[in-house]
């Protein structure tokens, strides 16, 4: 985004709503004047509806702001400075009608996601009460010396989810029950049709065909060394706790949530050699706290995971992923992890830990990142990604560093879907990363993707 002085400029994303969430995520550019940037709401045409936004003064003082439209409802300074280089985001929510809600927050990318700074309810006649598009918006004031060019890094439009309505039952006339032949009695066994070769899909991954399973209900918690379990059909969650452990030709289903933390259906916290392979994991009770497969020391072959906030969480060393299929990440509008905004769902996400490879996998319908990692808790020394489809998320690949923490890794012969929320950030990794790459393309025409080598 380009903006001149005294000028303004927006960009239209993301679906038409009425209530919900949009955020945008900015490069601070070099700047010896103030600047500012945010995100508009409930925007049709010209009429620019509601906007959240962020004043980043010359000497990188915050000060965040609602408008509907261009006047000024509320502004006022919040703690932290950004500087150039660094990336602020800035989200707003606008909700319903009489009064319509409306609520913004800023922050520097790397620090902790505040809760929303200010709200305000607006009561006025003229108030913005019809659905709209989310734009990103960057405003210079007219005393800059010379135009700035900001960088959006990720943009984020998130509809609320609507209510159900119950359908209304009606009443039946009761008639004489017609005779019928008993019943067969059903045998509790699941029979997998599968097709094996090719790219990894739901054909190829998961339990093999004509496997025959046998249910199992309640959570299983592995304490012997060296225990296979193997054609089982689980309706609770997997805990190991040994070494040499292994799961095979099984589904994992989960139970109900009852803990309010992060609960992985399958969980492995670090026992030597634990290895999962030919198997599904899909949760029967979804909830916004559970994770496909988390841990470390782990290897996870030819699995199909379904949904789940991440379907994968690698939190230390020695860890494998190869051949198999993620898809279709739960997203929530809430969640306390997020002070109270959406889920951030991504397919991989790595903490921490050396010796990771993840090799020849199929990742889609991703809400946030197929593989992000993020080098949070500790450093990531020799990430290997190779030979993977990632297609969907903001960004389909992003590595990244926190927390003084560092990552280094190697990307090649990976191919690339054409669905993303930011059709330009195919793969997103700040100059901090250090990175080996080769062989990305896109899958579509084997032109080679381009990196972002700037801080998101």
């Amino acid at each position: 985004m380009s903006v001149a002085p005294g000028k303004s400029v927006t960009a239209k994303y993301g679906p038409k709503f009425t209530n919900g969430i949009a955020g945008a995520s900015f490069v601070v550019p070099q700047h010896k004047s103030d600047v500012y940037v945010g995100v508009q709401l409930r925007t049709v045409g010209k009429s620019a509806g509601y906007r959240a936004r962020v004043l980043i003064t010359k000497n990188g003082t915050l000060r965040v702001g609602i408008s509907r439209g261009e006047t000024v409802l509320l502004s006022q300074s919040i703690t932290g400075k950004a500087l150039p280089g660094q990336t602020i985001r800035v989200e707003g929510l606008a909700s319903g009608s009489t009064p319509v809600k409306v609520a913004v927050r800023a922050w520097v990318v790397g620090k902790a996601k505040p809760g929303w700074q200010k709200t305000i309810n607006d009561r006025a006649a003229s108030r913005v009460t019809r659905s709209g598009y989310a734009n990103t918006w960057a405003y210079l004031p007219s005393n800059a010396a010379k135009s700035v060019k900001i960088i959006v890094t990720s943009r984020s439009a998130t509809p609320a989810k609507k209510a159900v309505a119950k359908k209304k039952v009606i009443a039946k006339k009761k008639v004489a029950p017609k005779k019928v032949a008993p019943k067969k009695k059903v045998v509790t066994k699941t029979t997998v049709t599968k097709i094996i070769g090719g790219k990894p899909s739901a054909a190829n991954t998961g339990v093999p065909a004509g496997t025959k399973l046998k249910q199992h209900r309640g959570n299983i918690t592995i304490t012997k060394a060296g225990t296979h379990l193997n054609g089982l059909d689980i309706h609770g969650f997997v805990n190991v706790k040994a070494k040499n452990v292994t799961i095979s030709n099984s589904i994992i289903r989960g139970g109900r949530e009852t803990v309010g933390n992060n609960q992985g259906l399958v969980s492995n916290f670090g026992y030597a050699n634990f290895v999962i392979e030919n198997s599904e994991i899909k949760a029967e009770h979804p909830s916004k706290w559970f994770i496909g497969l988390r841990g470390w020391n782990f290897t996870a072959r030819r699995i199909h995971i379904i949904g789940n906030v991440d379907t994968v969480m690698i939190h230390g060393d020695n860890v494998r992923i190869e051949r198999s299929l993620l898809e279709k990440t739960d997203w929530y509008a809430s969640h306390p992890m997020q002070n109270g905004g959406p889920t951030h769902s991504d397919g991989i996400q790595i903490l921490q830990g050396r010796n990771i490879d993840i090799v020849g996998n199929t990742i889609r319908g991703i809400q946030n990142f197929p593989i992000l990692g993020s080098a949070s808790t500790a450093s990531i020394p020799d990430l290997n990604i190779e030979g993977n489809y990632l297609d969907s998320g903001w960004c389909s690949l992003k590595l990244q560093t926190r927390n003084h923490h560092s990552l280094a890794a190697t990307v090649r012969n990976n191919k690339f879907g054409p669905n993303r929320h930011e059709k330009q950030c195919v793969f997103l990794a700040p100059p901090e990363v250090k990175l080996t790459a080769s062989g990305n393309v896109f899958e579509a025409n084997g032109r080679a993707i381009r990196i972002l080598r700037v801080a998101g």
